[in-house]
């Protein structure tokens, strides 16, 4: 018998006499011999340690919900130009949805508190979208141009990562 057959036989025969045991005959084959104590499955686990199915339910309820109070607090921040393409961007850019709830308080700052912003995506020929956050400016084009610097140097250039990159702010004269 070689040491790890007899490390397994010794093993099995501690009190559990459902596994088979193999001997070596003269050739070096194993022959199996089975026991006849049938083998149980042990019972299910019941009660605290019981996995509850409803629980990762709970959580993709719990998830959705929360990506729905904040579209809906960015519906009341920005405007939307096609509120089906720009919900769908957000639900996939989740790094975007932080910078763009984060940056409605230094937009205000800079811009004014009552303009008005949107938010639209564009598309590319290649099929890359971007979405910009666009302050609707009822002024001259001097003075937006340098709120947006300002925005850029004061709050936006600190933030921008790769991550970011299908992020852009701009703004259209009205």
């Amino acid at each position: 018998m070689t040491t790890a057959l007899g490390a397994n036989a010794t093993y099995f025969n501690q009190g559990f006499s459902g596994w088979p045991l193999g001997r070596s005959n003269e050739h070096g084959l194993t022959n199996w011999n089975y026991q006849s104590a049938a083998v149980r499955k042990p019972a299910q686990s019941q009660g605290r340690n019981s996995y509850n199915l409803t629980v990762p339910h709970t959580y993709y309820d719990e998830a959705r919900d929360a990506l729905n109070d904040q579209i809906a607090h960015f519906k009341r921040e920005y405007g939307f130009s096609d509120a089906e393409v720009v919900t769908d961007f957000l639900f996939r850019h989740r790094t975007i949805r932080t910078v763009l709830r984060d940056a409605i308080p230094q937009l205000r700052a800079t811009f004014g508190t009552d303009t008005i912003f949107n938010l639209e995506v564009s598309k590319d020929d290649e099929g890359s979208e971007t979405i910009y956050a666009i302050a609707v400016w009822q002024a001259d084009m001097q003075s937006a141009s340098e709120a947006l610097h300002d925005f850029f140097e004061n709050w936006w250039l600190q933030r921008m990562n790769p991550s970011t990159s299908d992020l852009a702010f701009a703004y259209k004269l009205v």
